[in-house]
């Protein structure tokens, strides 16, 4: 098995739609590497700097590992195609992001720059052996202006329609929100203000914040 990295650029995200996120590796370029969650459910292994992610369309935010006894680790990772990379990568893997903006249930990739904010998304086709490292992703370009620094945004489905909104924290951790109402074929604009929405914040750092659907 290869090494299971544990570092910042480490992910869990569902790719292959059986209820658990599988692990994927984010390179310095943003290229995506992939292994297979094949383990049966055990959630005790907790790595920092996870990010939860659902790409494939389970609809679910969440932390899902597993278990194999005959892994020596106790977790069985199979490498996606070959473990080789699924996506070259658009950008330093600190200005990649997850989230399905076009309500597809597979999230896609984002960069998001690092100064303003914007938002330039790849769509996630899913698996494509046409296409270079046998995963399609879509460009369609910048599709947010951004309101500050990346680090502070953040994407999740606030009202629940099925795709990513943006948000952006203010160093108390308030919220401005915008709905995302992205079409694949149409000018824009691609973003509503969700003003009703909005958090007034809780004091901590936006680097503490991180937004999930746990009841669902």
């Amino acid at each position: 098995m290869p090494t299971i990295f544990k570092d910042k650029n480490g992910t869990y995200s569902e790719y292959d739609s059986d209820g658990k996120d599988d692990y994927a590796y984010i390179d310095e370029n943003g290229g995506i590497s992939l292994w297979y969650n094949r383990g049966h459910g055990d959630t005790s292994l907790l790595v920092n700097n996870i990010h939860f992610a659902d790409l494939h369309g389970e609809g679910l935010r969440s932390y899902n590992a597993g278990y194999d006894g005959l892994d020596s680790l106790g977790w069985l990772w199979l490498p996606r195609n070959g473990g080789k990379p699924v996506a070259s990568g658009a950008a330093p893997a600190s200005q990649v992001q997850f989230g399905d903006i076009d309500g597809d249930g597979k999230e896609d990739y984002l960069v998001v720059d690092p100064k303003t904010g914007e938002l330039t998304a790849y769509l996630n086709e899913g698996e494509d052996h046409s296409a270079p490292y046998n995963w399609h992703w879509k460009p369609v370009g910048s599709i947010a202006s951004g309101l500050g620094p990346g680090r502070n945004v953040r994407f999740a489905d606030i009202d629940g329609d099925g795709r990513a909104d943006y948000i952006y924290l203010n160093r108390k951790g308030g919220t401005t929100i915008y709905r995302n109402v992205f079409k694949r074929d149409g000018p824009g604009p691609h973003w509503n203000p969700l003003p009703e929405a909005d958090a007034s914040g809780i004091s901590q750092r936006p680097a503490e914040i991180s937004f999930h659907d746990i009841n669902q």
